[in-house]
């Protein structure tokens, strides 16, 4: 009996078994503790044993929701310098597009340059296509400035620009005048009946009329200049000594110094004194005009990156030429040596 008490005390205890775990979700809770685990048996806090967390189902579906939701089109780009940049897509098919082109027109290209170059063997067929390519493009470059020079004639004139480089002395309501004038004609005829009806010379005892010596010169003018625009149609080149004469006048008028400049500041005529402007200055307007025409023109001339498209075609197509120059030299020294083996030519 002893002996039996013996062995069952020397006999190994079990150890304690660890509170199994119900994972609800992704996270380990631990429901039951029968006994407090020692420090030896407790797991190991690392990659294996540590409770992996994982998504919640609401984000899940967010995130699936998020990218299986049709993204809005943007419509092409808002700026005015991404339209700059989108308008340049013209020089890339221009000269860096890789795919071929389709058409008779490329075609009949293809076949002039193997009839001018007659080309033999395979290689030598590549190399002319890759010319023919290169000239295509360039042709494409070509018409490209083309389109952008006609179009520049066409252009709108930026008014603020043509009135700050002309000096025009009248406000911003005025400049659109300027980039499509009337016909000098036409001018002439508004300003007569403009100035049979301001500059008339006031009725005698009218107060506050004449009260400087501008008022006089007024006064003296208008006999003269209805003597010479009494007829219906009036001519700029034979009324340009009198139109001259009253410049003094229409300064004046236009600073207010004469009975003319209070009338039409009264009466809102000024397009009286902007008439007369145009008439006086439709020779320097007009080569005014044509200078900033011209400078849209060298605008389009000397655009970076239509030159620097220009540049890269003929690269290309000079290498292609070197290419082919440079088989037909290895198949000539080839054809010489088989012919003539003792020649020096390797």
């Amino acid at each position: 009996m002893t002996n039996q008490k013996l062995k069952l005390d020397l006999a190994p205890k079990p150890k304690a078994k660890l509170p199994r775990a119900k994972y609800i979700g992704a996270v380990a809770t631990v429901t039951a503790v029968t006994e407090p685990a020692c420090e030896a048996t407790r797991p190991k806090q690392g990659k294996k044993n540590s409770p992996v967390v994982a998504p919640s189902t609401t984000s899940v579906r967010k995130t699936d929701e998020r990218l299986k939701r049709r993204l809005p089109r943007s419509g092409g780009p808002k700026t005015a310098e991404g339209k700059a940049r989108s308008s340049l897509n013209s020089f890339k098919h221009g000269a860096y597009a890789k795919r071929l082109p389709e058409g008779d027109g490329y075609y009949d290209l293809q076949n002039a340059a193997k009839l001018e170059l007659q080309p033999r063997g395979f290689i030598e067929t590549a190399c002319v296509g890759v010319v023919s390519h290169e000239v295509y493009r360039r042709g494409l470059l070509e018409d490209i400035e083309v389109q952008r020079i006609r179009a520049s004639d066409y252009k709108r004139i930026d008014p603020s620009e043509l009135a700050r480089r002309i000096g025009f002395p009248f406000g911003p309501q005025y400049h659109h005048i300027l980039v499509e004038p009337k016909n000098t004609f036409e001018l002439l005829n508004d300003f007569r009946r403009d100035w049979i009806e301001l500059a008339s010379p006031p009725a005698s005892g009218a107060v506050g009329e004449l009260e400087t010596k501008e008022d006089g010169l007024v006064v003296r003018a208008y006999k003269n200049g209805c003597e010479l625009l009494k007829t219906p149609q009036c001519n700029p080149y034979l009324h340009e000594e009198f139109i001259e004469k009253i410049g003094r006048v229409m300064d004046s008028a236009r600073r207010g110094k004469n009975y003319l400049g209070r009338r039409i500041a009264d009466r809102g005529r000024e397009i009286m004194l902007v008439n007369y402007w145009l008439i006086v200055h439709r020779t320097e307007l007009s080569m005014c005009i044509h200078e900033m025409r011209n400078d849209l023109k060298v605008t389009v001339l000397t655009d970076v990156n239509l030159s620097r498209a220009k540049k890269h075609v003929n690269s290309n197509l000079s290498s292609a030429l070197n290419q082919l120059a440079a088989v037909r030299d290895i198949k000539y020294i080839e054809a010489e040596r088989i012919h003539n083996p003792k020649s020096k030519k390797r």
